[in-house]
């Protein structure tokens, strides 16, 4: 990948904005789906990924509407170059999301949705909505599944009482995932480097647990040691020293590991 491509992942820098918009979209269609309709698709036959082609249409169109809905300064209503990015992702996770060739990619679902739905008419979805590529796509999901690894480590920091509670599994998960997209830059300059890094400053364990994670005795390093065992110990008040393991990766340490 090129350092001077169009910068497709950055939506990651708003995920969690957008993932909130996803989750209004689906609460909208499973209520005001019969109030939103697509001439796209309309017999109800063809499939995009394993969904209904016209029900990922309406989906598109009200989620369309979510995010316009969102914007903080009115004068900026119109969808820009990062709502697209994230709406070509949303798109390219549905298409690819069955084991069976429907034959209906994100080209010509969007060729068809421009020429038949009226709010789209003034729409240029070429360079926008399109296939995506695998190595591209794949990034995006170890991207996405860095923000879920970090969700699951924060659910289970953020529920505890005085018990401890296991805590290295999910940890490990996160440092794993990192080490596979560390590993693609060893220079540092690609797009997709620069949303690692973002996810990185997103996620700043040492400052948000260093209160509430309690390092057992004898134990070195997170990843080293794989029967260490950390846990959760609120009532611990003693000076507690946190691995900052997956910042403290690098290219050249990774791609020996």
């Amino acid at each position: 990948m090129s350092g001077r491509e169009p910068d497709i992942y950055s939506f990651f820098k708003e995920f969690k904005e957008y993932k909130e918009c996803e989750g209004a979209m689906k609460n909208a269609f499973s209520r005001d789906k019969l109030k939103i309709t697509c001439d796209s698709f309309s017999t109800g036959v063809q499939k995009f990924g394993n969904e209904r082609a016209n029900d990922v249409c309406v989906k598109f169109k009200i989620l369309c509407k979510v995010i316009q809905s969102k914007k903080k300064n009115p004068n900026t209503e119109n969808l820009n170059d990062i709502d697209f990015a994230y709406l070509n992702y949303w798109l390219n996770s549905l298409s690819r999301n069955t084991t069976i060739n429907h034959d209906l990619t994100v080209d010509q679902f969007q060729k068809e949705m421009s020429d038949r739905e009226y709010e789209f008419v003034s729409v240029t979805f070429d360079k926008k909505l399109y296939d995506i590529k695998d190595e591209d796509f794949n990034n995006m999901i170890l991207l996405s599944d860095l923000y879920f690894h970090h969700g699951e480590i924060f659910n289970k920091t953020s529920k505890i009482g005085n018990e401890k509670i296991p805590c290295i599994g999910y940890f490990e998960k996160y440092i794993n995932t990192y080490k596979q997209g560390i590993i693609q830059c060893p220079h540092d300059n690609t797009s997709f480097c620069e949303a690692l890094k973002h996810v990185k400053e997103f996620t700043p364990f040492r400052q948000w647990i260093h209160s509430k994670i309690g390092k057992n005795k004898g134990a070195h390093s997170i990843v080293h040691e794989e029967n260490d065992q950390l846990s959760l110990d609120i009532s611990d008040n003693e000076n507690i020293n946190f691995y900052e393991i997956p910042y403290r990766i690098s290219y050249d340490s990774v791609a020996n590991y």
